[in-house]
């Protein structure tokens, strides 16, 4: 068996290959055919594994144009990049905003990347998050495998919110002469 991509870039432990689920624009609710093949045993299906360090790895490679090439690195932060405008993301059935990391930022302010999973037991989410100045960026992740995180549409905005106002703050404290 030839190793993965991941294997080769150094990632353990690592599976990425199943897709979440529901998939609206494709109108499947739960996997069927292959990707229910994919999952195997239905008592205890195989599920993705990564970890937080892994997810931020990821995301970092990504945005510093790493993941496989510069090219595709580019094309993976189209991908991810999301619309913090309401009157966008409202209009989707399955967002990646609302109850996530970037519902509370400021929108004026900031360049929005993520990627997240939610089920009834869990929310995860891994974000790259830049002030459009350019002058703050800092990737976070919180993989919170708990139902009163799932349950909760206002912790992840509320710990995202309260992280991006103390490193602006923190950035503008280093950015002053004799510091």
């Amino acid at each position: 068996m030839s190793e993965s991509f991941f294997e080769q870039a150094g990632y353990q432990d690592i599976n990425i290959s199943q897709k979440n689920f529901p998939i609206p624009y494709l109108s499947l609710d739960i996997p069927q055919g292959r990707e229910l093949q994919m999952r195997g045993n239905l008592d205890h299906p195989i599920r993705n594994k990564m970890t937080t360090d892994q997810a931020a790895r990821l995301m970092y490679e990504i945005f510093t144009g790493q993941a496989v090439s510069p090219q595709y690195s580019q094309k993976m932060q189209q991908l991810l990049t999301r619309d913090l405008r309401p009157e966008i993301w409202m209009q989707e059935q399955y967002n990646s905003i609302e109850g996530f990391l970037g519902e509370f930022l400021p929108i004026a302010e900031v360049h929005f990347a993520s990627k997240v999973g939610w089920t009834s037991r869990s929310r995860q989410d891994v974000a790259f998050i830049s002030t459009k100045d350019g002058k703050t960026k800092y990737i976070v992740v919180i993989f919170a495998n708990d139902p009163a995180y799932a349950e909760d549409w206002e912790i992840f905005p509320e710990i995202s919110l309260f992280l991006f106002n103390r490193m602006v703050e923190r950035k503008a404290n280093t950015d002053k002469p004799g510091l």
